[in-house]
């Protein structure tokens, strides 16, 4: 299938990434990837995620003028990273030397999470930052700092049910970004809360409707243009089908199923029908194909 081949191929390419991300895991897992200069005792009630240094400077709630900034031990706790030692991340930090710089190097997610920072790197948003576009968003902008929650935790930005809001802080009539960039969809947020896909999110509470990385993804977000990109012409049903898996089986009554895989360009795709991001459910008195196509 020419559709679930290309996201395939996508796929086969971080093959040798995924395998090497298990082998850190297991590392992680034995207590065999981090330093033990850099790791909290687990399980301890009164130690902070970070290292009892960094806690004489850093400590919360200090307020006075020129004092370090807290960094937030209780949700440093609460998140994934609360195992993790502060020179993990802050690599350019001599834990034997201090008091150290005040500007440090942004800390490098892809030291760890290096598929998706692969990724991220090829997309709209990768290219941005690396021409150092200052409206570019980095890993921090969309998954928190030292707050950072995992996606099931409905706390976190990257909740399925969060995602539209974070989205639209960029995304929105009036921001910079969509004053500065031909972006071509208008009104982004109001057609997506009002369509099919935001009723059964905003009305209905289904975390398993369609968000914006439902179809845009996560972090390779790729032009419509990119051959490789779940919105080009070409994958677009691919796309769709992740959650309408009998959408072909639906459609047969009016083109050739199969045409999607072989000869994509000779048949409209969702989206040619379904505008994005106002996808409506409509009912007609006359099944659409009967009187729209086979008139």
């Amino acid at each position: 299938m020419r559709i679930r081949s290309s996201i395939g191929n996508r796929i086969g390419k971080s093959a040798d990434s995924i395998l090497v991300m298990l082998l850190v895991a297991a590392a992680a897992a034995a207590g065999t990837l981090y330093p033990s200069h850099l790791v909290f005792a687990q399980g301890s009630a009164s130690s902070l995620p970070g290292a009892a240094a960094c806690e004489m400077c850093h400590e919360a709630g200090r307020a006075e003028a020129g004092a370090p900034p807290s960094f937030g031990a209780a949700a440093l706790r609460a998140s994934p990273h609360d195992d993790i030692g502060c020179t993990f991340c802050h690599s350019d930090v001599d834990p034997e030397d201090f008091p150290h710089a005040d500007e440090l190097q942004s800390v490098n997610c892809g030291t760890c999470h290096f598929v998706e920072q692969e990724q991220f790197d090829e997309s709209l948003h990768g290219l941005a930052m690396a021409r150092g576009d200052r409206l570019a968003p980095s890993c921090k902008h969309c998954h928190g700092e030292h707050n950072v929650r995992r996606t099931n935790d409905p706390r976190s930005q990257t909740y399925v049910a969060n995602i539209p809001a974070l989205c639209v802080r960029c995304h929105q009539e009036g921001s910079e970004v969509q004053l500065i960039y031909n972006i071509p969809q208008d009104s982004i947020f109001e057609n997506y809360s009002q369509s099919i896909h935001g009723e059964g999110l905003y009305r209905k509470g289904l975390v398993a409707t369609a968000v914006c990385t439902s179809c845009h993804t996560a972090h390779h977000v790729l032009p419509h243009t990119d051959s490789r990109s779940s919105i080009a012409h070409g994958n677009v049903a691919g796309t769709c089908m992740a959650c309408h898996i009998r959408i072909e089986d639906v459609h047969r009554q009016v083109i050739r199923g199969e045409l999607w895989e072989k000869e994509p360009h000779r048949v409209p795709v969702c989206v040619d029908c379904h505008e994005p991001h106002r996808a409506r459910k409509v009912f007609y008195t006359q099944g659409v194909s009967d009187r729209d196509c086979l008139s």
